[in-house]
């Protein structure tokens, strides 16, 4: 018994919507396989291999560029007494509030544990100022709500306009320098 044309034809035609459904659905695989590389399935914020990335240019800056290094204050203890729930929450709650604080312009990230990076875009200090005021203004805000689980967070700061050539990772090695220093200056 063979096939007459027209049988033939719808079955090369339901055979090649079959294969364009299954290479649609191979598409969105590989789109969602390729947003968990770079996404913290924690914060929903770029992880520390979309971090990285970005330090892959190695031209120099050549707009008023600043990263910014953050690092949760006390979280050892916070995990150590509390629990680890409480630290992750913790980390979630930094996490919003940073991406609350820093318009969506600029990137934001988890660059690991319970540091995280932003780098700001066309920045001067009047910018970097408002954005690190905003920050401390949503974090005082968190912590008055009466919680136990209180914020606490160091930053360093490093700006391009303030060195002659500098990539974005000089830039990042700065910050996280600073950041250390002022943490070191804390008694929280």
């Amino acid at each position: 018994m063979s096939l007459s044309d027209k049988d033939y034809q719808k079955k090369l035609d339901f055979q090649m919507a079959d294969e364009t459904v299954a290479a649609v659905k191979v598409s969105n695989a590989n789109r969602q396989l390729e947003q968990k590389a770079y996404i913290d399935l924690h914060t929903g914020l770029p992880n520390k291999s979309k971090c990285e990335e970005l330090f892959h240019n190695v031209e120099f800056i050549k707009t008023p560029t600043a990263c910014i290094v953050f690092d949760m204050n006390n979280l050892k203890r916070v995990n150590d007494s509390l629990g680890h729930s409480i630290g992750d929450q913790l980390i979630l709650n930094f996490a919003r509030l940073l991406r609350n604080s820093i318009p969506a312009k600029h990137f934001v990230g988890r660059y690991g544990g319970d540091e995280f990076m932003a780098v700001i875009y066309d920045a001067t200090r009047e910018s970097i100022t408002e954005i690190l005021t905003e920050l401390q203004n949503e974090v005082e805000q968190f912590n008055s709500y009466g919680t136990q689980f209180r914020i606490s967070y160091s930053h360093g700061l490093a700006l391009s306009t303030d060195y002659n050539e500098c990539t974005l990772r000089m830039l990042f090695d700065k910050a996280d320098k600073y950041m250390y220093e002022n943490k070191q200056g804390r008694q929280d």
